[in-house]
């Protein structure tokens, strides 16, 4: 071998080496992000899309690891280690909004939204823009990046509820949402607001009688098991929000918000279409593993509960309220 071809192999190779270094090379940024769902639930479908594109956009830099099955904890534990900065992302439902950002407790109102559909019609002709603006204003120690839909919640419970009257005396598992608690009470159950972790047990112990929650949820935790009847009353269409740590968020650089913002197209995107297909395959499968699913007259439980409106839009104000009923 020549000498100038020996020095050009050796290039080659020590081009070879820094490549694969560089593709081994721990990322600058490590972010963690919590969900209490399982992993094919749309909040870890969501994260990984989002994790994905941050790692393709930011060239390796920036890793975000996913925790699902709550591994950091349920909804409650995931806010508060947000809070705190011990998390850096999490997902939540609507439920324990309220607490912190009152009016946003107004979107829990029942028969609120026509349909996902109209949901999403909201969130992305300003609904998101203002509930963003809303938290922000607040500051629980969060910021709010992005929303999904979430799924359509209803009745399930050990003994069928064909009717409202079916819900007489029921012990129903709530979130702890004041809302919620008031919409089973005025339907006739009784509300027992239970962390999302002990609602297995609770129904097959007999500490509740019955709980609700979108069909996903109620298929991916196996809770029909110990609840077989599911009465599609679909009283409330939950929507999701992406949590940031204000510590994390305050912390980084300009460039590392924008690759995280920009991305979020991503989050969001995932997280509807998957929400969107869970529905329709848990239903699906609920039909095999025998569940009784009722359909029931809607309209009789939405006039059950339509006075909480006057209450809570009295208590918390009405604009974002009004701005969904603007919606066609």
């Amino acid at each position: 071998m020549s000498k100038r071809l020996l020095v050009v192999s050796l290039l080659c190779v020590a081009i070879l080496l820094m490549g694969s270094l560089s593709a081994f090379a721990a990322p600058r940024l490590v972010l963690r992000a919590g969900d209490d769902s399982t992993e094919d639930y749309p909040y870890h479908q969501a994260f990984k899309a989002w994790s994905e594109a941050i790692w393709e956009a930011s060239n390796g830099e920036i890793k975000l690891e996913v925790y699902s099955n709550a591994v950091l904890g349920y909804e409650r534990e995931l806010i508060e280690g947000v809070q705190m900065g011990t998390i850096d992302f999490c997902t939540s439902s609507l439920g324990p909004f309220g607490s912190f950002a009152p009016m946003i407790d107004t979107l829990n109102l029942p028969y609120l939204f026509k349909d996902v559909d109209h949901l999403v019609r909201c969130l992305d002709s300003g609904l998101a823009a203002k509930m963003n603006a809303y938290v922000e204003e607040h500051d629980p120690g969060f910021y709010t990046l992005a929303w999904i839909c979430g799924g359509g919640r209803s009745f399930y419970t050990k003994k069928p509820v064909y009717s409202v009257a079916d819900l007489k005396d029921q012990k129903i598992r709530v979130m702890e949402n004041k809302v919620y608690i008031d919409l089973v009470n005025m339907m006739g159950g009784k509300a027992v607001p239970m962390a999302y972790g002990e609602v297995y047990s609770g129904l097959q112990t007999g500490v509740i009688d019955g709980a609700e929650n979108d069909p996903g949820a109620y298929y991916t935790q196996r809770h029909y098991e110990v609840a077989p009847n599911y009465a599609l009353d679909v009283h409330t269409i939950d929507i999701t929000g992406l949590l940031a740590s204000k510590k994390t968020w305050d912390n980084l650089s300009n460039s590392d918000k924008q690759i995280l913002i920009q991305c979020l197209p991503a989050f969001i995107e995932a997280g509807r279409k998957s929400w969107a297909q869970l529905t329709v395959d848990a239903l699906n499968a609920l039909r095999e593993e025998g569940v009784n699913i009722i359909e029931v007259d809607q309209e009789e439980f939405k006039e059950a509960v339509m006075p909480l409106w006057d209450e809570v839009l009295d208590r918390l104000g009405s604009d974002l309220v009004d701005f969904v009923l603007s919606v066609p």
